[in-house]
């Protein structure tokens, strides 16, 4: 909605974010990132068929599918893993997990990026059900696969917080140490 002329312009939530980038060296990177949405009024989220946040999507050659057309297709390389040790879409969909990981070829490297929830501070969602597809983009989502409505709200005044790490790392994930790192 436009506010009228003069009026200042009041949102529902109150979005708070910190994020914090560390490079790990060699091309490496880890992004800590917080978000504290707080309730001006009651708020209910619908039920969100996509991303949520944080969002990830690869480059299509690192994607499991790979993209284009017939005369300048991109081969796919990639593989999805979450922390069951579950793989790309079809064994990530849905599944809740500590950690998923995305990796594959990019420019003759492999290199992945892993989201990792924090265990006490993504509550109630930890561990998140995550949103994966072959053709590239991953996040956790709780709201898409949320069977409880009280998950998707947020009462006046009331705070939601949630933490993810992201790495962006060198190899697959068992070479990137996603696991290890994850546990650190």
């Amino acid at each position: 909605e436009t506010p009228a002329a003069g009026d200042a312009f009041r949102g529902i939530l109150d979005d708070r974010r910190r994020v914090a980038f560390t490079p790990l060296g060699g091309g490496e990177l880890f992004i800590d990132y917080e978000i504290a949405l707080t309730a001006r009024e009651d708020v209910q989220f619908r039920k969100v068929t996509h991303m949520a946040f944080p969002q990830c999507r690869v480059a299509p050659s690192m994607s499991v599918k790979g993209a284009g057309t017939k005369e300048a297709f991109i081969a796919g390389t990639g593989t999805i893993t979450n922390s069951g040790g579950d793989v790309n879409e079809k064994g990530t969909y849905g599944k809740a997990a500590a950690w998923c990981d995305y990796s594959g070829a990019n420019e003759g490297a492999v290199e992945g990026i892993a989201v990792f929830s924090h265990p006490k501070l993504s509550a109630p969602w930890h561990p998140p059900p995550w949103f994966t597809r072959d053709y590239g983009p991953f996040s956790p989502n709780p709201w898409l696969f949320a069977e409880d409505e009280a998950v998707r709200r947020i009462a006046k005044e009331q705070t939601l917080r949630a933490r993810w790490g992201i790495l962006v790392h060198r190899g697959d994930v068992k070479a990137g140490r996603v696991a290890e790192r994850y546990e650190s």
